[in-house]
């Protein structure tokens, strides 16, 4: 399988929190085809349905340990993946190869990527 990541940035600490959950409410209400259906919902390793206010209440409770947000747009290269396992995969790989414990959130476009 092809892997690549087509976009990575990150914020880092309490100044950075009101840029992710900023980030945050531009994903769940970004123009789409898919927009009409109402907020996009989140995913994570062992969920599949995580509302976006779930993840900014998270954040807050994480604010006092200095939390980096790191954001990726993940793509495969290749048609017909399903990107959700997809995501779990890559996510799994990224936590092991680091030797931590990633607590993350995804979503998936209409384009086939994930955010």
């Amino acid at each position: 399988m092809i892997r690549a990541v087509v976009k990575w940035s990150y914020v880092k600490g309490a100044s950075g929190l009101g840029k992710a959950k900023a980030h945050i409410n531009y994903i769940q209400f970004r123009e789409g085809e898919d927009r009409g259906r109402g907020p996009r919902e989140f995913f994570n390793e062992d969920k599949g349905h995580v509302l976006g206010r779930d993840i900014k209440e998270r954040l807050d409770e994480l604010e006092q340990r200095g939390v980096q947000v790191h954001k990726f747009i993940l793509s495969p290269g290749i048609e017909n993946v399903e990107m959700r396992e997809y995501t779990r995969e890559m996510m799994d790989n990224l936590s092991r190869s680091k030797g931590l414990d990633l607590e993350w959130y995804a979503t998936e476009n209409l384009s086939g990527s994930i955010w």
